[in-house]
């Protein structure tokens, strides 16, 4: 393998169960892996990955009504590894994780890089450059319309449509009976 290749990111839903009184709350955990860790040798030992997990427990009434040491919850788990391609297996999974304990209002993370099955090859952020965001999705620019106010708007295109309809017809019926071509004589330019 090249010791040139991309970076990229390969994420993997796991499906875990902790003691609630470990994980009550949502955690995110970053952190970085040497390849000497992995059982790489070589000049492989010293590249770095970087490791991101997101534990999301799944709260529902049985898990909220539990109370007690022995008490579990069950949790959606994101791992992602992001690296070179050659110390990531190749897969053509998409490079993220659909967490569905997650609420829409929560801010959600966003890698910015590409599956070791879309580089085909190709060399891009060498040398363990790696972006990652947080953003959160903000309800006031989402519009979300009433029944009522889909009806308003759907009337309203269907009158606009009707009235730039009579406008078309009335300028072709202009254009029929007083736009007809006249020919031009000699004679009647010079009378005028």
């Amino acid at each position: 393998p090249k010791e040139d290749s991309p970076n990229v990111t390969v994420a993997v839903a796991v499906p875990a169960t902790f003691f609630r009184e470990a994980l009550s709350s949502p955690v995110f955990w970053h952190g970085n892996a040497r390849g000497y860790m992995l059982g790489f040798s070589g000049k492989r030992a010293k590249e770095q990955l970087l490791l991101t997990m997101i534990l999301w427990p799944r709260i529902n009434d049985s898990t909220a009504a539990c109370t007690g040491k022995h008490c579990h919850v069950e949790t959606d788990t994101c791992i992602i590894l992001q690296g070179p391609s050659h110390l990531l297996p190749k897969t053509k999974r998409p490079p993220k994780c659909f967490l569905e304990a997650v609420p829409p209002s929560v801010s959600r993370q966003v890698f910015l890089q590409r599956s070791a099955a879309d580089t085909g090859g190709r060399v891009n952020c060498s040398g363990g450059i790696w972006t990652s965001f947080l953003y959160k999705p903000d309800p006031e620019l989402t519009v979300m319309l009433s029944y009522g106010d889909r009806s308003l708007v759907n009337l309203h295109l269907i009158h606009t449509s009707y009235f730039l309809f009579f406008v078309v017809m009335t300028l072709a019926c202009y254009a029929i009976i007083r736009g007809r071509f006249h020919k031009v004589t000699v004679e009647k330019v010079i009378h005028a």
